[in-house]
């Protein structure tokens, strides 16, 4: 079910009263709809900014190919959701685009803000122009702190309410990959988001390392995560040095894995999951038909997606109760202030 204050339900709200009239059951007749933004130049003037001409149906279909878009996404950790970030409404997204991330996940003082509070409003009416350079201007503001959300994700740092808006920048990304043909069914089964997802199963082998050798001692980077800016600017040259990178981890979770560890986050089962994982998707990306040596925007965003995301549901279907345990435990648990 939706809240009070979901996009869908306020959609419905809005066009309801709409098409009700004055009085009880009758239609209000509005067949023709005069959308305009004003802004005050002085005491005295005013400037149309922004006008469009629409009917109820077109904004029911519009609404509805937004909530759609929005949701072009696979499923994240919870750590990155809450109550009031589930939802996008056109208004929020120019915020979104003129906030810059730094790469210790803190929000960077940006006075120049190139999108127009309303800019919103005309990518809800837009056909799809307007998408590639929104995901250009929205990517650099996420891409410097991809490996930061990683962390969080891996649950080595806390994610407070003040962060909420990186939810939202999810959204924002799934909507505009929508409008430039790239939904998820698709996508994720491409080089780009499969290769996220190697970056993040080679990340989560690292840490189960360094639980089990190191007694819970992080480097300042994780292997998944040091690679991540070469993998985004040279895919292809990149994960060959990744492969080399994760032979000592590989070989050592290929040993661990029959332990019999029951420790809490130092299970041996782990790396035995984690090593199936690692072997599916490097499989998967060896079957490609095509493994590009530059990525453009579109793939960027995919690989940024997939990082960040959940593993395959099929994983928590087929495996045992322990992993499914670990599943779990890795979507974002309740332990954390999000």
């Amino acid at each position: 079910g939706f809240g009070q204050s979901s996009f869908e339900g306020a959609a419905k709200r809005f066009l309801s009263s709409l098409r009700e009239g004055k009085d009880p059951g009758t239609d209000s007749r509005a067949n023709r709809i005069q959308i305009f933004i004003l802004r005050k130049l002085d005491k005295g003037r005013t400037k149309i900014v922004y006008t469009y001409n629409t009917t109820p149906e077109e904004l029911e279909q519009r609404g509805e190919i937004w909530w759609t878009a929005c949701h072009n996404l696979p499923e994240l950790p919870r750590i990155f959701e809450s109550e009031n970030s589930r939802d996008l409404f056109p208004l929020e997204a120019a915020n979104l685009l003129n906030s810059a991330w730094n790469q210790d996940g803190t929000l960077a003082s940006k006075k120049f803000k190139p999108f127009s509070g309303y800019h919103g409003l005309e990518l809800f009416f837009d056909d799809g122009s307007m998408a590639r350079n929104d995901l250009s201007a929205l990517l650099r503001n996420l891409e410097p702190v991809a490996v930061k959300l990683g962390r969080y994700a891996y649950h080595l740092d806390k994610v407070s309410r003040t962060q909420e808006i990186f939810q939202k920048s999810f959204l924002l990304l799934g909507l505009l990959l929508d409008r430039l043909g790239s939904r998820k069914e698709q996508y994720m089964q491409e080089f780009p988001y499969l290769y996220g997802q190697l970056l993040k199963v080679s990340d989560e082998m690292h840490i189960l390392y360094c639980r089990v050798e190191r007694d819970g001692d992080f480097p300042p980077q994780l292997v998944g995560g040091s690679f991540y800016n070469a993998a985004a600017e040279l895919p292809l040259q990149t994960l060959t040095q990744l492969g080399q990178r994760m032979i000592p981890y590989i070989s050592w979770a290929k040993a661990y894995q029959y332990k019999n560890r029951s420790d809490k986050e130092k299970e041996s089962w782990r790396a035995g999951w984690y090593l199936r994982l690692y072997e599916r998707l490097a499989s998967q990306i060896a079957e490609q038909t095509e493994l590009k040596t530059k990525f453009i925007e579109a793939e960027r965003a995919q690989m940024f997606i997939g990082y960040l995301a959940q593993f395959p549901q099929s994983d928590k279907q087929n495996s045992g109760s322990n992993e499914n345990k670990i599943t779990e435990e890795t979507d974002g648990g309740t332990n954390h202030e999000v």
